[in-house]
């Protein structure tokens, strides 16, 4: 439910504190990259504390849930491929908190929702993650562009 309403990243300024965006690039074809990140998130959901939420073939779009390892905060990673703009492959990473509150507190979406304005930092485990996730998969990805501040185009 929590990662579904997002309360984390309901208020622009203070979500900056606790989301990272990246856009990379491979020479890859679109789908043979989806198909090897997929591959990787599998492999990942093994040893870490990882659910792969929603896996889009038509779209080419992947979701996972990653819970960290003390107290269970819900971070979500999303991954979307398309074509780049002259070839390969261009991806659009993005990995944000979810809430203020740990999920494993009775009700903490709605108590994330009250506090969707408290802002906090992630202390890096975001942009940390997305680059585990990027260095997991051997394909030579170049990072394009990143930042906490930018919002998914």
């Amino acid at each position: 439910m929590q990662a579904a309403l997002r309360p984390a990243v309901w208020m622009p300024g203070i979500r900056s504190l606790h989301q990272r965006y990246e856009r990379w690039q491979t020479d890859e074809s679109p789908y043979n990259c989806f198909e090897k990140f997929l591959t990787v998130l599998q492999m990942l959901e093994l040893s870490e504390k990882l659910e792969i939420y929603k896996v889009d073939r038509t779209h080419l779009s992947l979701q996972a849930f990653f819970y960290t390892k003390l107290c269970n905060w819900l971070d979500v990673v999303e991954l979307e491929f398309q074509a780049g703009p002259e070839f390969g492959t261009l991806i659009k990473a993005r990995s944000f908190s979810s809430g203020f509150l740990p999920v494993w507190i009775p009700l903490s979406f709605i108590l994330n929702m009250v506090c969707c304005f408290v802002p906090f930092f992630d202390m890096g485990e975001n942009a940390a993650r997305l680059e585990h996730i990027r260095e997991a998969v051997d394909i030579g990805l170049t990072v394009v562009d990143w930042g906490s501040n930018s919002d998914p185009v």
